[in-house]
C-alpha cells in the first residue's frame, strides 16, 4: 500500500524585468517592494530581478529555465511598466490554476484589456478578439492574456 503524497507547498519565483521604459519609476517600484518583501519572507519562494539584456522572450525564458532547474512549483512574471498589487502572489496562487494573469490593459488608446476571448490563425497571421473589461474580481477563462503580470505552474 503505497502512502498518500503530502501536497506541495508552492515554491513561487517572482520575476520582475528592469531595462524597458517606464512612465512611473517610483511607483513601480514602490509597488514591487511588498511583494519582493512578500516572496523573501517565505523562505519557499524567491526572487529574481533582471536587467534585461537583448529581447524580451530570451529574458523570460532564462527565467522560465531558473526556475525549473530551482525547483520552483510557479513563475511570477511581472512587467516594469505596470503596478501591480502587494498581495498579488496570494491572488494568483489562490485560484490554483496552471496559467493565471492579472488584468492589464494597453498603453496606447483604445486603451483595450491585453486579453482575447477568442485567436484567430489568419494565413500566418493571429488576430485576437478582445474580452470586454472586467467589472469585478472573479476568474475569467480567455484564449489569450498578455504578459504583464502572469503566473505559470
Amino acid at each position: 500500500m503505497t502512502k498518500p503524497t503530502k501536497p506541495t507547498e508552492p515554491k513561487v519565483l517572482v520575476t520582475m524585468f528592469f531595462g524597458a521604459a517606464m512612465a512611473a519609476p517610483g511607483d513601480v517600484f514602490a509597488a514591487y517592494l511588498p511583494i519582493a518583501a512578500y516572496a523573501l519572507f517565505h523562505k519557499e519562494h524567491g526572487v529574481l530581478t533582471t536587467s534585461r539584456s537583448g529581447s524580451m522572450d530570451a529574458a523570460r525564458n532564462k527565467a522560465c529555465q531558473f526556475a525549473i532547474r530551482n525547483g520552483y512549483t510557479h513563475l511570477l512574471q511581472l512587467d516594469n511598466d505596470h503596478k501591480h498589487p502587494p498581495d498579488i502572489i496570494q491572488r494568483l496562487l489562490a485560484h490554483d490554476v496552471d496559467v493565471v494573469g492579472g488584468l492589464n490593459y494597453k498603453r496606447s488608446p483604445p486603451h483595450g484589456a491585453c486579453a482575447s476571448s477568442e485567436v484567430h490563425n489568419l494565413g500566418g497571421n493571429q488576430r485576437a478578439i478582445h474580452v470586454p473589461p472586467v467589472k469585478n474580481t472573479c476568474l475569467q477563462e480567455v484564449a489569450g492574456i498578455g504578459t504583464g503580470c502572469l503566473m505559470i505552474r
